[in-house]
């Protein structure tokens, strides 16, 4: 490879790591303005006044507020699981200490805490 090739190849990826550093810095001013309580539409204005395009800090906006739902999707998913989990095991132990006859121990309390968690999984996941 000749050295003006060379050349041309390092100019080439140092002006893709600036745009990728650019590209970076933007999407850490917009997620830090999300994270702080800013709409989306307040965070798409505050990156036009700093001379991004309409277009691209519309784009911007929506994968960083694509990823938050996601995650948040994730968790309500996770509670869910978790709230299963607690539920079932109060019903088990419930049936199965009522099961050996005589009195039993109801575990309302495991049953109840399940359930609770369940459905705030559930409202996680349907507002995400």
């Amino acid at each position: 490879m000749s050295d003006e090739r060379k050349r041309e190849v390092t100019e080439g990826e140092k002006q893709d790591q600036e745009t990728q550093n650019a590209m970076e810095t933007l999407f850490n001013f917009a997620a830090e303005k999300m994270v702080a309580g800013q709409s989306n539409g307040q965070v798409i204005r505050d990156l036009i006044e700093i001379g991004v395009e309409r277009k691209m800090a519309e784009d911007i906006v929506y994968q960083l507020d694509k990823v938050r739902r996601d995650a948040n999707r994730k968790e309500g998913y996770k509670s869910m699981a978790l709230g299963a989990l607690i539920g079932i095991i109060g019903l088990v132990i419930t049936i199965a200490t009522m099961a050996g006859g005589g009195g039993g121990v109801i575990a309302y309390g495991a049953i109840i805490v399940g359930a609770i968690q369940f459905f705030r999984g559930v409202y996680q996941v349907a507002t995400a």
